[in-house]
């Protein structure tokens, strides 16, 4: 299951990312360059430990992204304002944005914690 939310996750980030530097007002949004460019590689990392990483290392990605998103979601709609200004006139963040980054990163989050890294169990074979 975490590699799973791993590789989801990755593709989402990446494909916003590429959104953002392709069409930045894509559907409304407003998404700088620097914030496409930390989508798209935080997207591409996530990819990689997904399919490529063993299941130790892949697992501490997911803990580390999904800490890192939710505790940027958190700031935004902690502080109160609808702007997140990280590098101002670069990296800004709006509500839209604080909500993504909460959702997704205690999703990620949760089931990093749950440990669940492989399939699911077979019954335990019987001694007859």
């Amino acid at each position: 299951m975490i590699k799973r939310i791993t590789i989801i996750a990755g593709l989402l980030l990446a494909v916003i990312g590429l959104l953002g530097l392709a069409a930045p007002h894509f559907m409304g949004l407003s998404l700088s360059s620097s914030q496409s460019m930390l989508y798209l590689s935080s997207g591409l990392m996530a990819l990689f430990f997904g399919l490529l990483a063993p299941p130790a290392a892949y697992r501490m990605f997911a803990i580390i992204v999904g800490g890192f998103y939710t505790a940027l979601g958190v700031a935004g709609l902690g502080l109160g304002e609808p702007r997140l200004s990280i590098i101002p006139g670069q990296l800004v963040f709006e509500t839209l944005d604080h909500l993504f980054h909460l959702l997704l990163g205690t999703v990620v989050l949760t089931v990093a914690w749950s440990g669940r890294m492989a399939g699911p169990v077979s019954a335990p074979a019987t001694n007859k």
